[in-house]
């Protein structure tokens, strides 16, 4: 036998062995277990008849099923939903930990990776080597020529330059503990926004683009977490707030937040986008899709897309003429996507993914759009906060024209 043959022989029996041939027994719950095991159950399908993105409802049913131990239906769940070639990915999520390494899973994670081949359309616009930053989010002024990046190991907003030069631009100061997410610019108020968060409250905080210092902050006390913002042509602000699953508008002149369509559930409020006509809001769900707010009216509906388009797991959300452009991430595979509205705005038709699996992704968030590109950090690096190697930061631009 050659030497090639054998070396390939020897890779097939290292990779049987590391690969087990069946699934691990069902397990055997208590009749506790049992009833609360098939409670979950029954609330995951009363759920799938109403549900605007029925994938992440499917994907809980997997996960539900693995995680009591019922593997053959969670691997069947699984296989049903990679069969409708959504983009899905479980192949870190830690309910299938028991399963990753059966011939089983691998199928269905080679079938994945045959369905997401890379698209690349991206180029690099900047290498920050400053490396403890973690952000989640970034803000371009297109004026200086500026990125600004928010920790959210601290509170604390750094300036760089395109050529990676950077410098304090918000120093830490307040609660120690405290973090940001969201950045927008407002260049007719020379002003930057920031969503500030602590254990016990979150602030909606607008500073000076030139200083720095601090010019308006308004704070809601209890468990809120303002995620993103959205900022209409007339400085109208609106942030989101994952915690209470609510959509609030600040009153600039009394320093105000009032609930936006008070009556609805966001659920994990995310992403969030005004329309360029500025008549609709799109907030992302995380877990199911997208709502869009009829700014005049307060009226609420989610989007309808076709069913071989997943609009969960969205965190990034960007509004340009005639299509919404997100960064979904998550049990996804990452991805930035462009979908395609109806005339009205309110429904989506179509999808084309325009960046995956780009080898410098590592904790893809969310990102900037100015004009037709969208800036973003490829590699935010957040879930190595408490250890691991850390790389410079890559700040990448795609052009998202329709």
């Amino acid at each position: 036998m050659s030497r090639r043959l054998i070396t390939l022989s020897l890779i097939a029996l290292l990779t049987s062995a590391l690969l087990s041939p069946q699934l691990p027994p069902a397990q055997k719950l208590s009749p506790e277990d049992d009833r609360e095991f098939n409670k979950e159950l029954e609330r995951l399908r009363s759920l799938l008849s109403t549900a605007n993105d029925r994938a992440a409802v499917e994907l809980q049913i997997a996960n539900t099923y693995a995680a009591g131990g019922q593997y053959v239906e969670a691997i069947q769940r699984l296989r049903e939903l990679v069969d409708a070639n959504l983009g899905i990915d479980p192949s870190g999520d830690p309910d299938f930990a028991s399963v990753r390494n059966t011939v089983e899973f691998q199928a269905i994670m080679e079938q994945v990776r045959r369905q997401t081949p890379r698209v690349s359309n991206s180029h690099r616009i900047a290498t920050i080597d400053k490396r403890d930053i973690f952000p989640e989010n970034l803000a371009f002024d297109p004026k200086r020529r500026a990125f600004y990046l928010g920790s959210t190991a601290r509170n604390a907003i750094v300036k760089c330059s395109v050529r990676g030069v950077c410098r304090p631009f918000v120093g830490q100061s307040g609660e120690t503990k405290a973090y940001i997410l969201g950045l927008k610019i407002d260049q007719p108020s020379n002003a930057i926004w920031a969503t500030t968060n602590t254990s016990n409250g979150a602030s909606l905080c607008r500073y000076n683009l030139e200083t720095g210092n601090l010019e308006q902050s308004a704070r809601l006390e209890g468990k809120h977490l303002f995620n993103d913002l959205a900022i209409s042509r007339k400085g109208v602000v609106y942030v989101s707030d994952t915690s209470e699953g609510a959509v609030y508008q600040l009153n600039i002149h009394n320093n105000t937040l009032r609930k936006v369509a008070s009556e609805h559930t966001f659920a994990a409020a995310n992403g969030i986008a005004i329309s360029p006509d500025q008549t609709l809001l799109y907030v992302s769900v995380w877990g199911d899709g997208i709502d869009v707010i009829d700014i005049s009216s307060g009226s609420v509906r989610p989007v309808p897309h076709p069913d071989n388009i997943c609009l969960s797991f969205i965190d990034g959300l960007y509004a340009t003429k005639g299509s919404l452009v997100a960064i979904q991430n998550g049990p996804m595979v990452p991805r930035i996507v462009q979908f395609g509205l109806s005339k009205s705005g309110k429904e989506i038709v179509d999808m084309k993914v325009v960046e995956r699996r780009n080898p410098l992704f590592d904790g893809l968030t969310t990102g900037a759009l100015v004009g037709n590109d969208l800036y973003y950090v490829a590699n935010p690096q957040i879930d190595k906060k408490n250890g691991g190697r850390l790389d410079p930061l890559q700040i990448l631009a795609i052009r998202v024209k329709r």
